[in-house]
């Protein structure tokens, strides 16, 4: 079960921080953090995937093949894609590459590229 932690309004809705298993939360859009190659091999992003059901591994794949072809990343870092929720309670899920920031002496670039993952996170809630 998760427990809510956070709760704004912005003015794309209202946001909620949650902690816990989220796989089981319903909602209309979730976001989750993934990797440039899409993959859910491990973290929340590989959690969020075995629960979705292999459908949402096959989406994911077809959005790295697509991109591939126009020699691109399947979901470069400061972007996001949209899928399905698949087999979750959740109606959409938006996948969210942000850099790593674990360090705690963080340059201007990774700083831009954070601030370009929430840009991209809220563009996908848009659509």
């Amino acid at each position: 079960m998760a427990e809510v932690v956070i709760v704004r309004e912005c003015k794309h809705g209202q946001v909620r921080v949650l902690f816990g298993n989220i796989t089981t939360v319903e909602g209309d859009i979730m976001v989750i953090p993934a990797n440039n190659r899409l993959a859910g091999r491990e973290g929340l992003d590989e959690r969020m995937q075995l629960a979705a059901g292999p459908e949402l591994r096959d989406f994911c794949t077809n959005i790295a093949k697509e991109r591939r072809k126009e020699n691109l990343q399947p979901c470069g870092v400061g972007e996001a894609v949209t899928s399905p929720g698949f087999n979750l309670p959740a109606e959409h899920l938006v996948h969210v590459v942000g850099p790593d920031c674990r360090r705690p002496s963080q340059d201007n670039f990774r700083r831009e590229l954070l601030k370009n993952s929430y840009d991209a996170l809220f563009e996908q809630v848009e659509k």
